[in-house]
Protein backbone atom coordinates (compact mmCIF):
# COMPACT_ATOMS: atom_id res chain seq x y z
CA UNK A 1 0.00 0.00 0.00
CA UNK A 2 1.25 3.40 -0.80
CA UNK A 3 1.98 5.78 1.60
CA UNK A 4 -0.73 7.67 2.50
CA UNK A 5 -0.36 11.73 1.68
CA UNK A 6 -1.43 14.03 4.37
CA UNK A 7 -3.88 15.74 2.10
CA UNK A 8 -6.11 12.01 2.57
CA UNK A 9 -5.19 12.16 5.99
CA UNK A 10 -6.44 15.63 6.20
CA UNK A 11 -9.90 14.92 4.50
CA UNK A 12 -9.88 10.97 6.73
CA UNK A 13 -9.50 13.62 10.00
CA UNK A 14 -12.14 16.14 8.79
CA UNK A 15 -15.01 13.83 7.88
CA UNK A 16 -15.44 12.59 11.78
CA UNK A 17 -16.04 16.48 12.70
CA UNK A 18 -18.35 17.47 9.63
CA UNK A 19 -20.38 14.83 11.32
CA UNK A 20 -20.13 16.06 14.25
CA UNK A 21 -21.10 19.64 13.53
CA UNK A 22 -24.02 17.79 11.45
CA UNK A 23 -25.14 16.44 14.99
CA UNK A 24 -24.98 19.39 16.99
CA UNK A 25 -26.83 21.58 14.46
CA UNK A 26 -30.48 19.92 14.78
CA UNK A 27 -29.73 20.18 18.68
CA UNK A 28 -28.90 24.22 18.52
CA UNK A 29 -32.21 24.13 16.22
CA UNK A 30 -34.30 22.83 18.74
CA UNK A 31 -32.77 24.73 21.39
CA UNK A 32 -33.44 27.80 19.49
CA UNK A 33 -36.99 26.80 18.42
CA UNK A 34 -37.96 30.41 19.17
CA UNK A 35 -35.82 31.72 16.45
CA UNK A 36 -37.20 29.54 13.87
CA UNK A 37 -40.69 30.46 15.51
CA UNK A 38 -39.28 33.99 14.65
CA UNK A 39 -38.24 33.57 10.81
CA UNK A 40 -41.01 31.81 10.27
CA UNK A 41 -43.39 34.74 11.26
CA UNK A 42 -41.57 37.15 9.71
CA UNK A 43 -41.20 35.56 6.44
CA UNK A 44 -45.05 34.15 5.95
CA UNK A 45 -47.05 37.15 8.29
CA UNK A 46 -50.51 36.13 7.15
CA UNK A 47 -49.89 32.66 8.81
CA UNK A 48 -51.77 31.60 12.12
CA UNK A 49 -50.58 30.11 15.18
CA UNK A 50 -51.63 26.72 14.20
CA UNK A 51 -49.34 27.20 10.73
CA UNK A 52 -46.81 28.47 12.15
CA UNK A 53 -46.45 25.25 14.63
CA UNK A 54 -46.49 22.98 11.99
CA UNK A 55 -44.00 24.55 9.80
CA UNK A 56 -42.11 24.69 12.53
CA UNK A 57 -42.00 21.32 13.29
CA UNK A 58 -41.47 20.53 9.50
CA UNK A 59 -38.53 22.43 9.52
CA UNK A 60 -36.91 21.01 12.88
CA UNK A 61 -37.78 17.15 11.60
CA UNK A 62 -36.67 18.26 8.23
CA UNK A 63 -33.40 19.37 9.88
CA UNK A 64 -32.52 16.57 12.02
CA UNK A 65 -33.02 13.68 8.98
CA UNK A 66 -31.10 15.99 6.71
CA UNK A 67 -28.31 16.23 9.06
CA UNK A 68 -28.32 12.85 10.54
CA UNK A 69 -28.31 11.63 7.11
CA UNK A 70 -25.16 14.01 6.21
CA UNK A 71 -23.60 12.69 9.43
CA UNK A 72 -23.63 9.36 8.84
CA UNK A 73 -22.81 9.49 5.22
CA UNK A 74 -19.48 11.19 6.72
CA UNK A 75 -18.80 8.74 8.76
CA UNK A 76 -19.00 6.08 6.67
CA UNK A 77 -16.90 7.25 3.82
CA UNK A 78 -13.96 8.05 5.84
CA UNK A 79 -12.58 4.66 5.43
CA UNK A 80 -12.79 3.71 2.10
CA UNK A 81 -11.72 7.69 1.49
CA UNK A 82 -8.44 6.29 3.11
CA UNK A 83 -7.99 3.02 1.68
CA UNK A 84 -7.77 5.16 -2.06
CA UNK A 85 -11.13 4.03 -3.05
CA UNK A 86 -12.05 6.23 -6.22
CA UNK A 87 -15.77 5.43 -6.26
CA UNK A 88 -15.27 7.52 -2.33
CA UNK A 89 -13.61 9.89 -3.67
CA UNK A 90 -16.73 10.46 -6.45
CA UNK A 91 -19.21 10.18 -3.51
CA UNK A 92 -17.93 12.40 -1.19
CA UNK A 93 -17.90 15.30 -3.60
CA UNK A 94 -21.20 14.66 -4.57
CA UNK A 95 -21.73 14.35 -0.82
CA UNK A 96 -20.01 17.63 -0.09
CA UNK A 97 -21.55 19.37 -2.94
CA UNK A 98 -25.09 18.67 -2.06
CA UNK A 99 -24.25 19.96 1.60
CA UNK A 100 -22.99 23.18 0.25
CA UNK A 101 -26.05 23.82 -1.90
CA UNK A 102 -28.21 22.45 0.98
CA UNK A 103 -26.42 24.71 3.64
CA UNK A 104 -26.70 27.85 0.83
CA UNK A 105 -30.69 28.01 1.16
CA UNK A 106 -31.01 27.26 4.47
CA UNK A 107 -28.57 30.49 4.85
CA UNK A 108 -30.82 32.04 2.37
CA UNK A 109 -34.37 30.79 4.49
CA UNK A 110 -33.30 31.03 8.09
CA UNK A 111 -30.96 33.40 9.57
CA UNK A 112 -30.20 31.16 12.53
CA UNK A 113 -26.84 29.52 11.24
CA UNK A 114 -26.00 32.64 8.64
CA UNK A 115 -22.41 32.97 10.93
CA UNK A 116 -21.68 29.25 9.85
CA UNK A 117 -22.88 28.51 6.61
CA UNK A 118 -20.41 30.26 4.75
CA UNK A 119 -16.98 29.13 6.56
CA UNK A 120 -17.88 25.70 6.62
CA UNK A 121 -19.23 25.87 2.76
CA UNK A 122 -15.48 27.01 1.88
CA UNK A 123 -14.34 24.35 4.44
CA UNK A 124 -16.44 21.35 2.60
CA UNK A 125 -15.08 23.19 -0.82
CA UNK A 126 -11.86 22.83 0.25
CA UNK A 127 -12.01 19.01 0.82
CA UNK A 128 -13.61 18.64 -2.60
CA UNK A 129 -10.16 20.36 -4.32
CA UNK A 130 -8.00 18.21 -1.76
CA UNK A 131 -10.11 15.38 -3.43
CA UNK A 132 -9.27 15.96 -6.99
CA UNK A 133 -6.48 18.50 -7.42
CA UNK A 134 -2.90 18.35 -5.19
CA UNK A 135 -0.56 15.65 -6.72
CA UNK A 136 -0.50 13.41 -3.99
CA UNK A 137 -4.34 12.80 -3.82
CA UNK A 138 -4.09 12.25 -7.53
CA UNK A 139 -1.42 9.63 -7.63
CA UNK A 140 -2.75 8.00 -4.29
CA UNK A 141 -6.13 7.10 -5.77
CA UNK A 142 -4.62 5.87 -9.05
CA UNK A 143 -2.10 3.95 -7.37
CA UNK A 144 -5.05 2.65 -4.90
CA UNK A 145 -7.27 1.91 -7.76
CA UNK A 146 -4.15 -0.22 -9.39
CA UNK A 147 -3.80 -2.53 -6.37
CA UNK A 148 -7.26 -3.54 -5.34
CA UNK A 149 -10.99 -3.34 -6.76
CA UNK A 150 -12.97 -0.25 -6.54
Amino acid sequence: MAKIPKQIVFIYRSLPVLSVIHVIIPVIMWLNKSTLVASIKTSSPGLSKAQIASYTNIALNAGIVFHLIFAFAFIIMAKPIFKGSKKARTRLTIWLVINSLASLLSFYFSPMFRIVIPPLDVFQLLLVVILWMPRPSQSFFKFQAGQARD
